[in-house]
């Protein structure tokens, strides 16, 4: 297989370079520009307008070598490269991006866009302190600009600046209140900081612009991470995730390579297995991971893994770099250039760890470089797209009933879906209570989500909880003082204490895992439940509680307690949620017992069973596989048992 376009990039002064753009160009424009630059080829103005024709159309590559055209007629005129920075903003290469924003900057120090859209690159670099410099000199020009306001606080909350972050969103939406990214973003900010009394109307306005923006046909500014971590509602889900994919696969449309799969002639091929991340890291998906890639039979598969995070030199990532059969680093590839690497890889099952998360690219596979695409494990729940073909699943996440709000076939594992790291290390010496400002006696309840996790619905049923226990506290993880603010803040109003809630800071995971043992019982949460965080407190031999809902994030804990024989800490709603969380935490023998079946069934439970379960995720591509040989079509797939 080969692919059907170059990678070579247009040289600008190439002899006969701008042939085939002005060719490529759709417009009816072109042709008038086309005789202009016949008509007087030292002319810059033609260049740099058909450049504009060839942005439009997304043809970036084109665009660039037109407007560096231009620029050679005219050096340092701040308009073409402000149009060149954009170009290159867009195309995918931000430190060239970067360069030619900067230059256009020399010409014309007072170009506030050019100022914002530099910061952006930085940003995109992750070089967020560069970002906010610039960010902070177009602030100074432009002081009522909403979109300067949402952009440094995006890029203080990245440094840790939350209460900046937070009064610059508010800010920009103080200046402009139908600002909906603005909207959005400070839904996130109170979310993050647990400042429910603000999040409240703030998140109803947020549902108002998102429903107007499904109605009209269009992308809504809120992501479908942030949807589902605050409406347990497959169908909105479903809505929100496909509006975006949509948007996502439009702008690949004119870019993206019509790739051709040779259909294969016999099924002992082995199939080469491409995973898609930024987490090849210390990161808690690694940390589930880890094995997959080392386990897998390489009499049927080979594996190849695509990044595009940073190498942290941790554990997980060597250990990820040694398992895999190639390692490639695309973080400096636009979607394009490493769909064309995954295609001439030959790839046939192309898997996404990210989906809709943080710097997901699922650009890549809207270009579509394989003839199979999964998602698994990153994201809880659809992508929405048509360009996914199969998410990897199990039955109580995503019943078959559910699949009317999946873009993808549902592909059911037996068990659990999720995989875990059965060789996981844990230290052997475990604090005392008070070494971490728990307290000797009473019940310790727990709950190690993330604080964006836990809303004020489910917070307040942890409260009754600590009521009716009596002697008993709450450990949370530390999120800082404005979480730990508006934390203790809530539970005087609901009568308890603040000295009975206990923040934990973090620590390192082997040291975690450790003292998740002083606990007594874990405390899952409503709409966005543990995953990571549920495994881990079992793997420590730690009983969780939890709530099963109506979405993929609200049920993932419910199926891994299923497959470590707990159903029994499964209810169905939040008054047996609490009833059962006080039962248990008013009864140590219940308790002890839990923890001790936890452990002695550590071994022998389907939940961590590594290697089970990446027979199970093989057999799942063995059918893919199977049925895209013999050309039948896409559909549900179920695993049976072994």
């Amino acid at each position: 297989m080969t692919t059907k376009r170059s990678n070579k990039e247009p040289v600008p002064n190439e002899p006969g370079f701008l042939k085939e753009p002005l060719e490529k160009g759709r417009d009816k424009r072109s042709g008038v520009l086309r005789q202009a630059i016949q008509f007087n080829p030292s002319s810059w103005r033609p260049y740099f307008q058909m450049g504009n024709l060839f942005a439009e159309e997304r043809s970036y590559q084109e665009a660039i070598a037109c407007y560096s055209k231009a620029l050679s007629i005219r050096p340092g005129d701040d308009s073409i490269l402000f149009h060149l920075g954009l170009a290159y903003q867009d195309h995918g290469v931000p430190r060239l991006a970067a360069g030619a924003y900067e230059d256009a900057l020399k010409t014309n120090p007072d170009a506030v866009t050019a100022m914002i859209n530099l910061g952006t690159v930085y940003q995109t670099m992750g070089q967020h302190g560069a970002a906010l410099r610039w960010y902070r000199k177009a602030h100074d020009r432009s002081p009522d600009n909403p979109v300067i306001h949402v952009n440094m606080g995006t890029a203080q909350a990245f440094i840790g600046q939350h209460e900046k972050a937070t009064r610059c969103y508010e800010a920009a939406v103080a200046i402009h209140p139908d600002y909906e990214k603005a909207v959005c973003y400070l839904f996130k900010q109170y979310q993050r900081e647990c400042d429910w009394e603000n999040a409240h109307p703030i998140g109803l306005r947020l549902d108002r612009m998102t429903r107007d923006a499904l109605q009209k046909g269009t992308r809504p500014q809120e992501t479908p991470f942030v949807n589902i971590s605050r409406h347990a509602d497959p169908a909105l889900n479903y809505a929100v995730a496909r509006a975006w994919s949509r948007k996502i696969a439009s702008g690949t449309a004119l870019e993206k390579s019509a790739y051709l799969f040779r259909q294969p002639s016999a099924l002992s091929h082995i199939i080469r297995i491409g995973y898609v991340s930024n987490t090849f890291c210390n990161h808690p998906g690694a940390q589930l991971i880890l094995r997959l890639f080392g386990i897998h039979d390489r009499q049927r598969f080979a594996i190849y893994c695509y990044s595009y995070g940073k190498n942290d030199g941790s554990r997980y990532r060597r250990t990820i770099e040694a398992d895999a059969d190639l390692f490639v680093d695309i973080s400096n590839l636009t979607d394009l250039e490493a769909a064309d690497r995954i295609y001439a890889d030959k790839i046939d099952i192309l898997v996404d760890l990210r989906g809709f998360t943080l710097d997901g690219r699922l650009g890549i596979f809207a270009c579509r470089p394989a003839p199979i695409q999964v998602t698994y494990l990153g994201y809880p729940g659809t992508t929405g797209a048509s360009f996914m073909d199969y998410i990897i699943c199990d039955a109580i996440i995503a019943p078959m009933e559910h699949q009317r709000w999946f873009a993808e076939h549902l592909v059911h594992l037996p068990h659990c879906y999720q995989i875990n790291d059965d060789r996981q290390p844990m230290t052997n010496r475990i604090p005392q209570r008070k070494t971490v400002g728990l307290p000797e006696e009473g019940t310790v309840f727990c709950s190690f989500n993330t604080h964006y996790k836990i809303e004020s619905v489910m917070f307040d049923a942890w409260m009754k909880i600590l009521d009716l226990v009596p002697d008993s506290v709450l450990w949370l993880l530390d999120g800082g003082p404005r979480v730990r603010s508006h934390l203790t803040q809530w539970a005087l109003r609901q009568g308890v204490l603040p000295d009975r809630i206990i923040f934990a800071e973090k620590v390192p995971k082997k040291e975690h895992l450790a003292r998740l043992q002083l606990a007594d019982l874990g405390l899952d949460t409503r709409i966005y439940g543990g995953h990571t965080t549920t495994t881990d407190a079992l793997w420590a031999g730690l009983p969780v509680v939890a709530l099963i809902g109506n979405h993929f994030a609200s049920r993932v804990s419910a199926s891994i307690l299923t497959a470590a024989g707990l159903s029994e800490l499964v209810v169905n709603d939040l008054d047996a949620y609490v009833d059962l969380a006080v039962s248990l935490g008013r009864n140590g023998q219940r308790l002890q017992k839990l923890r001790n079946m936890i452990r002695e069934n550590r071994s022998t439970a389907p939940i961590f069973h590594t290697r089970q379960t990446v027979r199970y995720i093989e057999a799942a591509y063995d059918e893919m596989w199977t049925r895209y040989c013999h050309r039948r079509p896409m559909a549900p797939i179920v695993i049976a048992p072994r």
